[in-house]
């Protein structure tokens, strides 16, 4: 199978699955904020960089000693949390994906050497910042088992395992043990776990917390609800988003100030 052929069929595969179109409009996967009020503190904008920084060091010593062999499902829900505290982290996937398609796709197909190896590079440094998206995660899986030189396919695997493990989808009928998730592939994963139609979905703030709710139509005609705690992407990516726009405003005020 050409290489090309493969991205292609991989893409489709994980970007527009029936059920992320169904459930499209609360999973985010358009990479579209959802239109409700989150309220971030002012010390939350001006610390943002800070604590991204920070997190770039713990997360990359947590990746290490999970590479390393301390591969138990503590520590792989640790380098969760630190990777939605650092400044690369992203509640979706497809620009990542797509990012990751084309560092592949030159570095298999160039003729250019120094552009093969720069791609591939590229592509690892990448990988490694998003490699407990699951989303992202699963894609590099599929490269890996074409080429090795796009990552340890048992390592991926094993890692993998231990993302989609993290979600027992006995629960998250009720808020109290609503699915706690990072991604919104995650959440798009749990759906599809569960299986059925998705029949309705709302998100619902909660005193600063956010719940996505769907009423699921199960395989056998039965009606089942799914509350997924979705806080920490909402606030997660309103913050960075705050942060950016405050530091174009001061590059903007220092820039005519220099004038």
């Amino acid at each position: 199978m050409r290489f090309i052929s493969f991205i292609c069929l991989l893409s489709a595969t994980l970007l527009i699955s029936p059920l992320h179109v169904i459930a499209a409009s609360v999973t985010q996967s358009d990479e579209a904020e959802p239109e409700i009020e989150v309220k971030i503190s002012p010390r939350e904008i001006r610390n943002y960089s800070r604590v991204a920084q920070k997190y770039d060091v713990l997360y990359t010593q947590i990746l290490d000693e999970v590479r390393g062999g301390r591969f138990d499902i503590g520590r792989v829900n640790v380098l969760r949390d630190y990777y939605t505290k650092t400044s690369h982290y992203t509640a979706f996937s497809k620009s990542v994906i797509r990012q990751l398609e084309f560092y592949a796709y030159t570095a298999d197909t160039s003729e250019n050497l120094q552009e093969k190896n720069s791609a591939l590079s590229a592509y690892k440094a990448l990988a490694d910042k998003h490699v407990v998206n699951l989303d992202v995660v699963t894609y590099m899986l599929g490269l890996s088992r074409i080429n090795i030189r796009f990552g340890d396919e048992t390592f991926l695997k094993a890692l993998q395992k231990k993302l989609k493990d993290g979600f027992d989808i006995t629960l998250g009928q009720k808020p109290i043990s609503a699915f706690n998730i990072v991604t919104y592939g995650e959440e798009t994963y749990i759906l599809n776990k569960i299986g059925g139609v998705v029949e309705k979905s709302e998100i619902y703030p909660v005193n600063n917390a956010f719940y996505n709710v769907h009423d699921i139509r199960l395989r056998d005609g039965s009606f089942r609800q799914v509350f997924v705690n979705v806080s920490v992407p909402v606030r997660r990516m309103k913050v960075k988003q705050l942060a950016a726009e405050q530091d174009d405003f001061s590059d903007i005020v220092g820039g005519v100030g220099d004038l």
